[in-house]
């Protein structure tokens, strides 16, 4: 089964909506790692839990770590509480090398912003015993604009204006276009310092899509996995994206909204409104 990825321009939460998928083996493809087994009726049925045993290890989207950490537990509890032995572990690698993971036979899952092309699902016959793997839709991503600016709390942003500054074009937070859509915030004449994903990145591309999609003119890199752009500040996958923002003062980046913490959130415009995250959408 091949279902491609959903990605919605939001209306109701921050930038892009991206559907996060869960690529692996189906059918009658070992569903271990090399040492793991399950009974004939893969364990799902009542009492299954008991003859699940060995290690399931996946990679990839490190937008989906909070996710995967709560579903692998709730998993591996109910399968103890039967007396079974697994042990599920999930490396948020990025969406790229997860992939790239997976097709290799390094792990038996992968977390993906970016469901598998016809390439890799053609590739991935080589690690599931000659059949294809398959794109799970599992997790809705809202990804949040995110920033650390001293002294202001809020700010709103039109997707021209986030592409300006993500393009280098856009270079101190005083400028007269952030300063025309927030009038009352005692904006400092200071850097604006953009940070981005260094790692291969699908929470990148599904960003930079909505931008090129809404501000084509201010973006003209086209959706990417890789940053295109050389120099600036960058992290390695969510944590490093979140833990660069928040050391620093007139930063900015993109991230899973779940991950956005204490930092500020940009209300982007939509129209003539812009538009604020929504709890519900990071939930």
């Amino acid at each position: 089964m091949n279902v491609r990825k959903n990605k919605l321009v939001s209306l109701a939460a921050l930038g892009l909506v991206g559907g996060l998928a869960l690529a692996g083996c189906g059918g009658g493809a070992d569903a271990g790692n090399g040492d793991s087994n399950s009974s004939d009726n893969g364990g799902a049925s009542a009492g299954g839990y008991a003859e699940l045993s060995g290690n399931l290890a996946g990679s990839g989207a490190s937008s989906m770590q909070n996710a995967q950490n709560a579903w692998t537990e709730s998993f591996m509890g109910l399968v103890q509480a039967e007396g079974g032995d697994i042990q599920v572990t999930y490396d948020p690698t990025g969406s790229g090398t997860g992939r790239e993971q997976f097709l290799s036979g390094q792990v038996k899952f992968a977390g993906t912003d970016a469901a598998l092309d016809e390439e890799e699902l053609a590739t991935s016959a080589e690690v599931c015993n000659g059949e294809q793997a398959f794109n799970l839709p599992v997790y809705i991503s809202p990804i949040a604009v995110v920033f650390k600016l001293e002294g202001v709390d809020s700010l709103d942003l039109s997707a021209e204006v986030i592409g300006g500054i993500f393009a280098g074009d856009i270079t101190s937070w005083n400028d007269p276009a952030i300063a025309e859509l927030n009038p009352d915030a005692d904006l400092p004449d200071l850097d604006i310092v953009p940070v981005h994903r260094s790692d291969d990145s699908g929470t990148t591309e599904n960003f930079t899509e909505y931008l090129s999609e809404n501000a084509p003119d201010a973006w003209t890199h086209g959706p990417i996995e890789t940053w295109p752009i050389e120099g600036g500040q960058s992290g390695d996958g969510t944590s490093g994206m979140i833990s660069t923002v928040e050391g620093g003062n007139g930063t900015i980046g993109y991230a899973d909204a779940s991950r956005a913490g204490d930092l500020g959130t940009i209300a982007v415009g939509v129209g003539e409104e812009s538009t604020t995250l929504a709890a519900a959408s990071a939930e």
